[in-house]
């Protein structure tokens, strides 16, 4: 992600798209990677790139660079802490002359044991811009480019009002970052599974947060096997706010790259527990978190976890902390539900068994652990 500054987009009414990098064109990206060489200044690095700039170019060159920082270390590079050096001349007082600064530095090189070019060089070496390149991780221009290319589609949906995708796969990552984020949506299942995310919205408003989260969201979707999303997006033409609508497509998937699969993690601690303690008393069972997509009527859920045991399976979902009007939709969801599962209520929700009254829905209601 980028900020707002290096958005680089097209508009033809109604539509806005990001202008992207093909990633056979990578000569810009191989550039800017050039620049980031071990042993080179914070400050050196922005004056080589400040000269590729263009007033056409400058936004593209500085958010590959900033791709580039991303992958870079940086470290203070000196032979003398520079906090002992500056102590030590301006102890010395004012100096006026070029003399008089090489006779001080002359006398600092002699009591710290080292050159007058080091002393040169440490003076500032732990300011930021004088830090210098120890390690970069290695990519190839082609895949810097792709990176960019995410990164400034990700930078386009902070300012989404909706977004609505279609995947035919990576419902459990899809789904499970949605949770984490505390996404709100609403699903639509057939041979394909489309999204609608409705919040956080109803709890607060449009937010930078919430569209941080729809960011945060798309490597999930790109990673499906196949994939569509469209979102209405809140920009500014001549200071009028206008909206607009960002439409794109697995037809695309060249320009992106492959996103690495994320590490384990749980929505939250109840889950957590649950998992741990079951697994560890219930060796015979097999348990799988956010196995498949249960159709619910002309919608859809997305269980917390099966369970299986020879040949038989059950599902289970965890109901935390919900908005009222989220619990309803989800009351009404259980009750369409073609499979059996059963519910993990959180006592605190003001529901009872008959909000989920149907054949084949059991209720367990617990107080912080789920029993």
């Amino acid at each position: 992600m980028f900020s707002r500054d290096l958005l680089v987009t097209r508009k033809r009414k109604p539509y806005i798209t990001p202008v992207y990098i093909h990633p056979e064109e990578p000569e810009l990206a191989a550039q800017i990677i050039d620049i980031y060489k071990e042993g080179k200044t914070k400050t050196e690095i922005d004056e080589q790139t400040a000269l590729l700039e263009t007033h056409r170019t400058f936004r593209v060159v500085r958010g590959l660079s900033e791709l580039m920082r991303r992958r870079t270390t940086f470290e203070a590079d000196y032979a003398v802490e520079p906090k002992a050096v500056r102590e030590y001349l301006y102890g010395k007082g004012y100096v006026t002359t070029t003399k008089q600064r090489h006779v001080v530095v002359t006398e600092a090189a002699q009591h710290f044991d080292v050159s007058a070019k080091d002393i040169e060089a440490s003076f500032w070496a732990d300011r930021e811009e004088y830090q210098k390149v120890t390690s970069v991780a290695a990519v190839s221009p082609s895949e810097l480019v792709k990176y960019y290319n995410l990164s400034l589609t990700q930078t386009l949906l902070f300012d989404a009002l909706s977004l609505e995708f279609t995947t035919s796969g990576n419902y459990q990552e899809i789904f499970r970052i949605i949770k984490y984020l505390g996404l709100m949506y609403e699903l639509n299942a057939n041979e394909t599974v489309t999204v609608e995310v409705t919040g956080p919205a109803s709890l607060f408003r449009k937010t930078k947060k919430y569209g941080t989260s729809l960011a945060k969201l798309l490597p999930k979707i790109l990673k499906a096997p196949s994939w569509k999303l469209k979102a209405r997006v809140e920009t500014t033409v001549a200071g009028e706010p206008r909206i607009y609508i960002f439409e794109l497509s697995d037809t695309k998937q060249e320009f992106f790259p492959d996103i690495p699969t994320a590490t384990e993690s749980f929505d939250s601690a109840v889950e957590e527990n649950f998992l741990k303690r079951f697994q560890a008393v219930r060796k015979d069972w097999t348990i799988t978190r956010e196995p498949t997509v249960l159709k619910a009527g002309p919608s859809a859920m997305i269980p917390d976890f099966s369970l299986e045991r020879r040949g038989k399976k059950c599902y289970i979902e965890i109901v935390g902390f919900w908005t009222p009007e989220y619990l309803k939709k989800k009351t009404e969801k259980v009750k369409t539900l073609q499979k059996e599962i059963i519910l993990c209520v959180n006592k605190e929700l003001q529901c009872t068994k008959k909000d989920f009254q149907k054949k084949g829905v059991d209720i367990i209601f617990y107080d912080k652990t789920v029993p």
